[in-house]
């Protein structure tokens, strides 16, 4: 049996027996011999399936259902332009830096012009989830209230018709690995799977007015968007 078609019978497994969160999946002797295959095949699928977010391998204790992934919906941005992802947000630092490289690029300044780097940990029910920094062109912006960014998103720098003017984002999401602060913060594995998003706001003018760097645990979170049908 190929580990696609085993990962499958794992999760009807869970499904049909209705395994919530945190359930416990039978020993690894026992479950091998109720799905008729090999340990070693067996754990292959169950490494698959944790790098996937569906199960979470604790050594000394078993496997077990994963907790359900946080929903990040790709569509947000049209539906509110600037509006935060669900959870809570907690300030790590915010600075004045000079523009270069990716930075300058994506916020079409020239090098060494003044940006606020903003970085946030997002939780959500305490969990660690996301790490997002924000660079803004600091021309644009003015002074900041630290205190205001404290427990709020970067949205919460401008004002309600600011957002309005917000017209497209692009975003790119990438997979890579948790480097030594990256898994520190997010409180998982250095190495693991980690989810990369990159996107950059524009105004009606097409003028670019933050580029953030999202990292979240692979695990963690899935991306979903709405289809319509077109009339």
């Amino acid at each position: 049996m190929v580990h696609s078609e085993l990962s499958e019978k794992i999760e009807e497994y869970i499904y049909h027996n209705h395994l919530e969160s945190g359930a416990r999946l039978p020993a690894e002797r026992d479950f091998c011999q109720l799905l008729g295959v090999s340990r070693m095949t067996l754990r292959e699928a169950i490494k698959k399936l944790c790098e996937e977010g569906v199960l979470d391998n604790i050594r000394g204790k078993g496997t077990f259902v994963a907790a359900k992934r946080v929903c990040n919906d790709l569509l947000r941005f049209s539906k509110s332009p600037y509006s935060p992802q669900e959870g809570s947000y907690k300030l790590i630092s915010i600075q004045k830096l000079k523009a270069e490289g990716s930075v300058a690029r994506h916020l079409l300044l020239p090098v060494g012009a003044e940006v606020y780097q903003i970085k946030h940990l997002r939780t959500v029910e305490g969990e660690r989830v996301s790490i997002e920094t924000s660079y803004l062109p600091a021309a644009g912006i003015g002074k900041i209230n630290e205190r205001k960014l404290e427990n709020m998103p970067i949205c919460s720098v401008y004002g309600k018709d600011f957002s309005q003017m917000l017209t497209r984002v692009n975003i790119r999401i990438s997979i890579g690995n948790a480097a030594f602060e990256e898994s520190e913060w997010l409180n998982i594995f250095e190495g693991e799977y980690i989810t990369v998003e990159k996107r950059t706001l524009f105004t009606g003018d097409d003028t670019p007015v933050e580029y953030c760097i999202s990292v979240s645990s692979a695990r963690k979170v899935l991306y979903s968007t709405s289809l319509k049908a077109n009339n």
